[in-house]
């Protein structure tokens, strides 16, 4: 046998062989860990969902990134003036080490100004709603694993935006800001953004007619005073105690509005 040789072939070439593997190996090592810092760092997943909230009661969402509503349910809830049709801007943290995310909107293609972004009147829910919970912040810290809702009255912009649009539509997109990452924004699938164009008034399907109290309704809902909003401006002086009382009264007066004037409002005067 000769010395030189392994199995029919020189020594050397098996070294270089075995070296070629080694090599590889270690690029496949070095590559999976730059992979997985990527992966387990600060990054988010966002999604844009079609939603119907009847306030303090219910909230139905199209967890397939469409902008579509069923007719009867959730629609019917909206078209009767007992849910509003919002946007459902959902952001979540994959990864192992906590992100903070600001300033939640909606960017707009299609728009005569680049880079357009806008963000609609947020709303709040209490606990209740689990992990659909919607909150009013503009920057929220997620811990791993964590996700956080904003919901967006964006049809109380879309007909202004569209009157700019040059060609009477626009494209929409959720997207957040993740901080330390990238001035870029996170956006949501671009393959499911929103089309909506002139004359458009609904996600649901159909486009049902919605009852004139319904209208009338949702204007009236919208324009209710927020809790913050009135401590702020009218109790700014206030203590801790006075101002946790003051949320309480505000919060109340509000769910009592939700329910008092649409009831007031569907009774007939002889």
């Amino acid at each position: 046998m000769n010395p030189t040789e392994l199995f029919g072939m020189p020594v050397a070439t098996w070294a270089l062989i075995v070296s070629i593997l080694s090599f590889g190996i270690a690029l496949v090592a070095l590559g999976w860990q730059v992979v997985k810092h990527f992966l387990d760092g600060g990054r988010v997943r966002v999604y844009l969902n079609a939603a119907a909230w009847e306030p303090e009661h219910m909230l139905a969402t199209n967890r397939s990134g469409r902008q579509l509503l069923n007719a009867e349910s959730p629609g019917k809830g909206v078209t009767h003036g007992r849910a509003l049709e919002l946007a459902q801007l959902v952001v979540e943290n994959p990864g192992k080490i906590p992100v903070t995310v600001y300033s939640p909107g909606l960017p707009i293609t299609g728009h005569q100004k680049k880079n357009y972004t806008l963000v609609p009147r947020l709303f709040a829910t209490e606990r209740s709603f689990g992990p659909d919970q919607a909150v009013t912040d503009t920057v929220v810290r997620l811990e791993p694993y964590a996700r956080v809702t904003f919901l967006l009255d964006y049809w109380s912009v879309i007909p202004d935006v569209l009157k700019e649009a040059p060609k009477n539509r626009v494209f929409l997109r959720g997207h957040v800001g993740v901080a330390g990452r990238t001035k870029r924004p996170q956006k949501s699938s671009r393959r499911l953004q929103w089309r909506v164009e002139q004359g458009d008034y609904t996600a649901i399907a159909g486009s049902p007619d919605f009852t004139p109290f319904a209208v009338i309704w949702r204007e009236l809902y919208v324009r209710l005073p927020e809790r913050e909003d009135d401590h702020s401006q009218r109790h700014s002086h206030a203590g801790p105690r006075s101002h946790e009382a003051w949320r309480r009264t505000s919060w109340t007066r509000r769910c009592r509005g939700s329910t008092l004037a649409p009831n007031a409002m569907k009774c007939r005067t002889p």
